[in-house]
């Protein structure tokens, strides 16, 4: 008896599986399996079909079908519908579609769809769409286009990686020695995302310290500075700032040398006792016995 209820039981979970694998918080019936069928394309590889089906749920005519597709669902805190745009645009991008121009006009096309609603929301889901069209002109080697759309998305939400991402960019391709238009853009850029977020993060702590090498600033202080105010932060920004801070030790400023040793002491200090600083410290500590065998004096008080 008890494996004939197992049996039935299978019968009914396969003739469900449509509608079982939309999302569950999914009300519509014909909405849930419009999206269960795309997904499955998806989880088989199809991407092509895959597009299509997104696209098919997302001009679903039932009216109920429409609102739905216009709610917050779970986590999210934009409608469900862009989601789905989302979704469409990966598989576009799997299919090897993202270079073509139809890929860029249509990430165009949904920006201008939720403009009004985004509108001041700093939604993550409207920022991966500029992050999709950025990609396209990128693979198109379209640079004017890539700093046109990084700098629409730090406008929409300045306090987003994408803003520590337009300043990697702007560095990458400015000429040696920088030009004063992509140093306004890139103090520009930091400006607004120090507004927004009120302070620098520690990743945009460090991408200043490069532009401040950059334009030939005061990168030591600039690295010592950085060490001060992000002491926790991990390894790699540490030893980029650290490494950084050495480097531009100048040899007509012998006080720099106890003053980088003195920060390297501080910093050794606040590091958390946990696994994940250890290698900070190890560095630190090594970084210190260098100096301390060149000027064993330094240990003194």
């Amino acid at each position: 008896m008890k494996q004939k209820l197992i049996f039935l039981l299978s019968i009914l979970l396969s003739a469900f599986s449509i509608t079982a694998t939309a999302a569950p918080l999914i009300r519509n019936a014909e909405l849930s399996n419009a999206v269960a069928k795309a997904e499955a394309l998806s989880a088989e590889g199809d991407c092509v079909a895959a597009a299509g089906a997104y696209l098919e749920a997302i001009n679903i005519t039932n009216v109920d079908a429409q609102a739905e597709l216009n709610e917050n669902k779970a986590l999210c805190l934009y409608p469900y519908v862009l989601g789905l745009h989302l979704d469409r645009l990966e598989c576009l991008r799997k299919a090897r579609r993202r270079r073509l121009e139809s890929f860029g006009e249509e990430c165009r096309q949904i920006l201008a769809k939720f403009k009004n609603q985004a509108a001041g929301n700093k939604w993550n889901g409207y920022m991966a769409v500029y992050e999709q069209l950025m990609r396209h002109y990128r693979v198109n080697k379209n640079k004017e286009m890539v700093i046109k759309t990084y700098e629409e998305a730090v406008d929409y939400n300045p306090w987003h990686n994408n803003t520590c991402y337009y300043i990697d960019y702007l560095l990458q391709i400015a000429p040696d020695p920088i030009d004063d238009n992509t140093i306004s853009k890139i103090e520009t850029a930091m400006e607004k995302y120090k507004q927004a977020a009120g302070k620098f993060s520690s990743g945009m702590g460090i991408r200043k310290l490069f532009f401040t090498k950059k334009i030939g600033g005061d990168v030591f202080n600039e690295a010592i500075e950085y060490l001060k105010t992000h002491p926790n932060t991990v390894f790699g920004e540490i030893r980029l700032a650290i490494t950084m801070a050495r480097e531009a030790i100048s040899f007509d400023k012998p006080e720099q040398i106890k003053q980088y040793y003195n920060a390297l002491t501080v910093l050794a200090v606040k590091q958390p006792n946990d696994k994940a600083h250890l290698e900070a410290i190890g560095f630190i500590l090594n970084e210190k016995k260098k100096i301390e065998a060149i000027v064993p004096e330094i240990k003194n008080p």
